[in-house]
């Protein structure tokens, strides 16, 4: 069975090592393939990553739990849910109230007609890249 998840992963952290855990329960120890955003996606949305997209994939790649990493961008995230055809597309329950769907360009109908399952996965309370940031930025870290 094929997983997929998407996302920045910068600053890898427990959060990130829980979300591909998970991801790798899910697809029976087959491990997940991770589509990370580009950095120019990710600057579209949110602030420039601390650390650039060739890291953060030498960084995932080394995880027992991912099997492939792969380049997302804005409008890219359909041809690579086509190639791929997961069975199951993992997201975090953060992205629960927000528009997930909206931000990679699909629809719940999309999603249906490609076969794919959307799976949210308890997201790891208490550590965030954003609170990593805050901080260093305070001096608290």
């Amino acid at each position: 069975m094929r997983v997929v998840t998407a996302g920045v992963f910068d600053l890898f952290h427990y959060g990130h090592v829980k979300l591909l855990e998970r991801c790798n329960a899910i697809s029976d120890g087959k491990g997940v393939t991770v589509l990370l955003n580009t950095d120019e996606f990710v600057t579209e949305y949110k602030k420039k990553p601390a650390f650039p997209y060739k890291h953060r994939k030498k960084i995932l790649e080394s995880s027992t739990y991912v099997v492939q990493v792969l380049k997302n961008t804005r409008y890219g995230f359909r041809k690579q849910m086509q190639k791929l055809a997961p069975c199951i597309l993992v997201v975090g329950t953060d992205w629960v109230k927000k528009d997930y769907y909206k931000q990679m360009e699909m629809t719940p109908e999309d999603l249906e007609y490609l076969g794919i399952e959307l799976v949210y996965v308890p997201y790891t309370e208490g550590i965030s890249t954003s609170s990593i940031k805050k901080g260093i930025e305070n001096g608290d870290l």
